[in-house]
């Protein structure tokens, strides 16, 4: 008897906890697909957020071959990738850049990681027009696009680190002025990258992939990765403050990158001037 009461709690203790998984489970699928349609989250009048009627399935120009690249075990890879080459500038080791009093640890984010995985699922190489969210109103997003031999098995630590390379190394295209006060040129698209990656209040990121085969070079997969980000770089903005490295977080910095604030730091992601954003 004692038995089969053990037996009992226990199973009504794991009913309990799948109720309430599913109603989690639930929650967010209504956070994804219930609301996206609200034109509050996109900034010019007529556009369409991302999600809003979106399905989540390979879109009508990706190949037959196409598969979405599970990142989930590369968390976090990207945020150290990220998180590295924040503390790079940060502490004033990149040559012509000053050193940040304030820059934020990343985090990852489970709802931005979402949003990038519909980019890369178009198998298209185009920045969407509206991916914010409620919590992150002025949200930015990175691309890039890699090769990988198809006879080679797939190294997504190499291609996380080509591609925060990528984006980082376009530091070499402007100067210190343009973190100062940030601003748009012709040339924005071959920067903008690297001015986004090091935006002081960038709180998070959530980042996908995708993996197909392209006609014109029939030995190589290409892989498209996307990340989407917390804040994004507004014209007339620092984008991040010069000083001593850390010396206004209020928690502390970061014991493993130390020209980063603590995790526990606060930002606040969200930026107010919409029309200077890009």
């Amino acid at each position: 008897m004692a038995f089969f009461t053990k037996i009992s709690t226990i199973t009504i203790l794991f009913l309990c906890i799948l109720i309430k998984n599913n109603n989690v489970i639930g929650k967010l699928h209504n956070a994804y697909h219930g609301t996206w349609c609200d034109p509050k989250l996109c900034h010019n009048s007529g556009e369409k957020h991302v999600a809003c009627g979106n399905t989540g399935s390979l879109g009508s120009k990706c190949p037959s071959d196409a598969v979405v690249i599970d990142v989930k075990p590369f968390k976090d890879y990207f945020l150290h990738e990220h998180n590295r080459l924040r503390n790079k500038i940060a502490m004033g080791y990149v040559p012509g850049y000053k050193s940040a009093a304030r820059m934020a640890t990343m985090s990852w984010d489970d709802e931005l990681a979402y949003l990038a995985s519909l980019n890369a699922k178009t198998c298209t190489f185009d920045h969407d027009k509206c991916y914010n969210t409620y919590r992150f109103r002025n949200t930015g997003q990175s691309l890039a696009g890699l090769w990988n031999a198809k006879d080679r098995p797939l190294n997504m630590t190499k291609l996380i680190s080509e591609a925060a390379a990528a984006w980082f190394e376009e530091h070499e295209l402007i100067d210190m002025s343009y973190i100062d006060n940030f601003r748009i040129e012709s040339n924005f698209e071959d920067y903008g990258h690297f001015t986004e990656f090091v935006v002081d209040r960038n709180t998070h990121v959530g980042c996908a992939a995708v993996r197909f085969s392209v006609k014109d070079y029939p030995f190589y997969y290409r892989i498209n990765i996307v990340c989407d980000y917390a804040s994004v770089h507004s014209s007339e903005t620092p984008v991040y403050e010069s000083g001593v490295p850390a010396s206004k977080c209020t928690t502390g910095s970061n014991a493993y990158y130390p020209g980063l604030c603590s995790p526990q730091e606060y930002f606040n992601p969200n930026i107010y001037n919409y029309e200077l954003i890009l």
